[in-house]
């Protein structure tokens, strides 16, 4: 059963505190209120606020902060409580779990179960949901309910042993995600379960507590559940493209030739202060005033009607200095150019239907990317990859023109001397899925912000090689960076950077040479030899060196055979 949370604690929350009857009163946060207005009551395990002035639901809770709504105890088999999920207000879970008489709010270690486990096990007949508010309203209508915590997204196959051999009744939510629940869940209980049925809310309702039925009606639509079938549905080839589709869809196209490339994700990596923004400044400059050439090597096909400039990690101040730097500040008049920084309130999410609606037809540059995650103690590195990915292509879905998304690399890169996607971007493997092409930054002479840029990531072009930009004194004086050397006159960053040893560059190139050779030797007789069995073979040589330089080793290779 669910633990309610005390009436007393939300009270303690507001100031004159007053009892009328089965309510209180008390002083109302959002406006000035010299006379209790705001009525607080407990109904159904409910907390309920009305202001009698008007002030607005969702504006007192912002003023209070969060409260806890209730407790739902997982249990195992014996009863004993493993965690509980826990019910907030405005809406939000969180898990936890009881050690050493208190809670600590992570559910890592603790072994999952099934809502109501222990009369799920005594049940033949068990009605699966996807909350645990449901699950009590169905057992209060005298069914044996269960759901998993932490919603629809995270049921596991060892749930399905719990209900072998029972007859099982699926209640979705009526929305998509209560159709994916319903299809993962049934899918997974097929041949386990005595059987399969689905029992759905009249779609005028989101949920069964959203309907509440009486408990003959509810009683009625459990016994006429239908079959669960995974007979391919009558709609299944509008899922996909027909030929016309593909006929009629345009070529491949570029906002900036070779750099940027439309109804696509661009990524650029640097450590931090290694000129990330400025060059993102320079990008849109060169999108806002084009026709013409961004630094002097990529053609600029059309001006862009719009750039989103979206930069949580500065406020307003010093990044007016730097549209000014740039000659960008006109931009903002006109609302050709659209920012937002810190200074406007906290980071909203990349899928916020305004941002969505700014973002149609628009160039968007998102400065940093990883700010616009939601970063807790349960969250991997893959799960918030994962979860940002899912916030880019909502940006593609919502027909932004491009997408430039910047990211800090990881501090050990500062002594790499070889570029690639592993070592510039972090959770490269569930990013690097959806980017059209990556560049790599590294400044290689602070005094005179000389940055050294690669490409570190082609997909449907061929990238041109590396090439240097040079910023002082010349984005204080003409507003841009120089080019300072093209590709053809560029070497590889192991090549262009200073030495951090006692080795010259020189040195270090002709060791390069010799390693790369043996190699691409190895490479052409083992093509399956790993980076771990090549590194060991040059630490026979007495060579050293890391995984890292072994991998921008191959990934030279492969372009230089591409």
């Amino acid at each position: 059963m669910p633990r309610q949370s005390s009436l007393e604690a939300i009270l303690a929350k507001f100031e004159r505190v007053e009892k009328h009857g089965a309510s209180y009163k008390a002083l109302c946060p959002c406006h000035v209120d010299a006379k209790p207005s705001l009525s607080i009551t407990e109904k159904d395990g409910k907390i309920l606020l009305h202001c009698h002035a008007g002030c607005a639901y969702e504006d007192i809770i912002k003023k209070i902060g969060p409260f806890e709504v209730a407790a739902y105890d997982y249990a195992d088999e014996t009863g004993k409580l493993l965690y509980q999920s826990v019910r907030f207000e405005p809406k939000e879970f969180k898990q936890r779990q009881p050690v050493n008489g208190h809670w600590q709010w992570t559910i890592k270690g603790v072994r999952l179960v099934l809502y109501n486990l222990r009369e799920v096990l005594a049940s033949e007949l068990v009605v699966i949901v996807e909350g645990e508010k449901d699950a009590e309203t169905i057992r209060a209508l005298g069914f044996t309910a269960t759901t998993s915590a932490m919603g629809a997204k995270n049921w596991r196959a060892e749930y399905t042993e719990f209900l072998r051999g029972k007859h099982v009744i699926i209640t979705p939510d009526n929305d998509a995600a209560g159709e994916k629940y319903l299809d993962e869940v049934a899918r997974s209980l097929i041949g386990k379960a005595a059987s399969v049925k689905i029992a759905r809310v009249p779609e005028k309702y989101k949920d069964i507590s959203d309907w509440n039925p009486p408990v003959a009606t509810y009683a009625l639509m459990i016994e006429n559940a239908v079959e669960w079938s995974d007979k391919p549905p009558d709609n299944w080839r509008q899922m996909f493209h027909s030929f016309e589709d593909f006929e009629n869809a345009p070529p491949l196209s570029f906002a900036i030739e070779g750099f940027l490339q439309n109804d696509a994700i661009t990524a650029i990596a640097a450590l931090p202060g290694h000129s990330k923004t400025l060059t993102a400044l320079s990008i849109c400059r060169a999108l806002l005033f084009g026709p013409g050439k961004l630094w002097n090597l990529f053609p600029i096909t059309t001006r862009a009607e719009r750039v989103i400039y979206l930069i949580p990690e500065s406020t307003i101040t010093p990044f007016k200095h730097r549209l000014k730097l740039f000659g960008l500040y006109d931009e903002l008049q006109n609302e050709r150019l659209l920012v937002r920084t810190l200074s406007k309130g906290p980071t909203p999410h990349l899928d916020d239907k305004a941002i969505l609606y700014a973002a149609q037809g628009a160039h968007v540059i998102v400065d940093t990317a990883i700010r616009f995650v939601d970063e807790g103690d349960d969250n991997s590195a893959s799960d918030m990859a994962r979860g940002l990915s899912e916030d880019l292509m909502s940006l593609l879905r919502a027909k932004a023109k491009t997408i430039l998304a910047l990211f800090h690399s990881a501090k050990a890169f500062g002594t790499a001397d070889t570029m690639t996607l592993e070592n510039m971007i972090r959770g490269s493997g569930e990013l690097g899925a959806i980017l059209a092409t990556a560049w790599g930054i590294k400044q290689i002479d602070k005094a005179l912000n000389t940055i050294h840029i690669e490409n570190v990531k082609p997909r449907d072009f061929q990238p041109v090689g590396a090439f240097q930009l040079i910023g002082r004194p010349y984005i204080d004086k003409d507003g841009d960076f120089m080019l300072l050397k093209s590709p053809d006159d560029c070497g590889s960053l192991s090549d262009e950077q200073p030495s951090t040893d006692r080795r010259s560059n020189k040195d270090k190139k002709q060791a390069k040479i010799a390693n790369m050779a043996l190699y691409s030797e190895w490479i052409e007789k083992e093509p399956a030899l790993t980076h771990e069995e090549a590194r060991k073979r040059f630490t026979e040589k007495e060579i050293k060196l890391t995984l890292e330089a072994i991998r921008g080793y191959a990934h030279e290779l492969r372009k230089k055979n591409e």
